[in-house]
């Protein structure tokens, strides 16, 4: 699970800071609004963002020590051959599942374009950071597969902890790049979690797209390392089962 988070960091810091930006504009007029872009970019921004980032991954590898410390000696109220405990890992398994294509998906709106512009379609529609937003619901799963909804809440809440900060950075950034467009898309549509009772006015396809397949495959690859939570937590619930890692911490749900 420690290399499936890393990962996921790596993914994200890849994307920025441009991780709304969609290319569709003609060549030349592309240059132009690249050197426009790039003109707004302030040192103080510029720094701001990097020390966003700078922490994120001191800080990530400080929560990922502590985290794996608790994950090791916790234990399920209910023991791994319940039903309880059975279904809730299904549960996670099905997170991560819709997590790894969540994150392709997202993918395919925001990379390898040419020329920059603010994306409002596909899960960008619907939630303007859906790559964060399936991290989370990743985190969730990865919880889960120890048979404790507190446990998939406080790793969401650690995810949140660490990633907030640079989401802040980036927003402000977009918000001086986009102006009163970006302000608009932050008032119609969430941060994180999509208004379920409008998914249909807020969805916005598109009719084509451009897809560097390179890219959807690396960003489906990385995603699909969050399975690796299935096996490292399976195994450190069969050390607890022999007596070789006692679970001291009793997990309340």
């Amino acid at each position: 699970m420690l290399l499936s988070i890393c990962m996921t960091v790596r993914a994200h810091m890849r994307y920025h800071p441009i991780w709304l930006l969609q290319y569709r504009l003609p060549h030349a007029a592309g240059h132009a609004a690249a050197a426009d872009r790039d003109s707004k970019l302030t040192p103080n921004t510029t720094k701001s963002i990097q020390f966003a980032q700078h922490w994120r991954k001191h800080a990530i590898r400080i929560f990922l020590i502590i985290y794996l410390a608790v994950m090791l000696f916790s234990q399920s109220r209910w023991s791994p051959e319940t039903p309880v405990h059975q279904a809730l890992q299904i549960a996670g398994i099905a997170l991560i599942i819709i997590a790894i294509l969540g994150r392709t998906w997202s993918s395919l709106y925001i990379g390898g374009r040419k020329n920059a512009q603010l994306v409002r379609t596909g899960p960008y529609s619907l939630v303007r950071n859906p790559l964060y937003t399936f991290s989370f619901m990743a985190g969730m799963g990865i919880g889960l597969q120890l048979g404790s909804v507190l446990f998939g809440l406080a790793t969401v809440a650690i995810l949140m902890t660490v990633f907030w900060p640079v989401i802040m950075k980036e927003e402000d950034h977009l918000g001086h790049l986009f102006g009163n467009a970006y302000a608009d898309y932050r008032k119609e549509v969430p941060r994180f979690w999509p208004r379920l009772t409008q998914l249909r006015v807020s969805w916005r396809g598109v009719e084509s797209l451009e897809v560097r397949p390179a890219l959807v495959v690396r960003t489906f690859v990385e995603a699909s390392l969050f399975l690796l939570a299935i096996p490292i937590i399976e195994g450190i619930e069969a050390a607890q089962a022999a007596g070789w890692v006692a679970g001291v911490i009793k997990l309340p749900f």
